[in-house]
């Protein structure tokens, strides 16, 4: 209900068609093979994700979470259906907030000659989603962490392993603790959205509210994984880390008056980043 009447008042609020020349993104053909550093991302996370190992019973029988760190152990006493559902609500929320956002400061035309700035917005998000994709999906296959319900002692091994099928057909996901894909993917589209918003309407009345929002969605969807047992706090707290400085970076890297900075790379020997002054 917050989210709808958010998307009411900002659709309301917004004019129509912005002044042309304040539009501060450009996306051309040279940024393309962001797109296609995105894809490429996104294919090796799923990679690496196909190869982790089906959890079995004896997995269960041999974790001891006295070996988890004090930040994190409490939560392997918690296991709820109910706050998993709700954080699902949040990050549909908060990919609700950046889509609404997206469309609306995107209404305005094109300059002659140029892709219309619905289209720019467009690609910078789907640049800013696929990364972020491949990121989670590189680290879950990467660090193959148990989650914190897969620790409980009031679960049963074949109750474990029923949780894990419910998210999938092979009881994998067990092992996908971190980092928390749910906290990333809402604080991608929450910054990504407030930092869009605020260029293109610094002077909006509805500026504080785009960001109190988002921020609200995103949080959320990442306290309701630690809540539902399916996450850690360090698995969420690096989560939103990763998809806030996502959603920050993208538009940084399309700004029509960019000089210097923190550049993207590409080339036949890798990707890297480099900050030019």
């Amino acid at each position: 209900m917050m989210v709808l009447l958010w998307v009411v008042m900002l659709g309301g609020a917004l004019p129509l068609h912005a002044q042309q020349e304040s539009f501060p993104y450009t996306y051309g053909k040279q940024d393309l093979w962001h797109l296609g550093a995105g894809v490429g991302a996104a294919a090796l996370g799923g990679f690496f994700q196909e190869g982790l190992p089906a959890a079995t019973a004896s997995d269960f029988e041999l974790l001891d979470p006295d070996g988890i760190n004090g930040l994190d152990r409490w939560v392997t006493d918690r296991y709820s259906e109910t706050w998993q559902d709700r954080s699902d609500l949040f990050r549909s929320a908060a990919q609700g907030v950046g889509i609404v956002c997206v469309t609306l400061c995107g209404l305005q035309p094109g300059e002659s000659g140029t892709v219309g700035h619905a289209a720019v917005l467009a690609g910078m998000a789907a640049e800013a989603f696929l990364l972020r994709t491949g990121v989670t999906d590189l680290m879950k296959g990467s660090f193959r962490r148990w989650r914190p319900y897969t620790y409980s002692a009031t679960l049963t091994s074949e109750e474990k392993l029923a949780i894990a099928q419910r998210f999938g057909t092979d009881p994998d996901d067990a092992r996908r603790s971190f980092f928390s894909g749910h906290a990333s993917n809402a604080a991608l589209w929450a910054v990504f959205a407030g930092r869009v918003f605020s260029e293109l309407h610094p002077e909006s009345s509805l500026l504080t509210p785009v960001w109190i929002v988002g921020g609200a969605v995103a949080a959320g969807a990442g306290v309701g994984r630690v809540l539902g047992g399916m996450h850690f706090v360090s698995d969420v707290l690096v989560g939103w880390g990763v998809g806030g400085a996502i959603g920050w970076f993208i538009p940084e890297l399309h700004r029509r008056d960019r000089e210097g900075g923190l550049e993207v790379e590409a080339g036949l020997d890798g990707v890297g980043l480099r900050w030019r002054f």
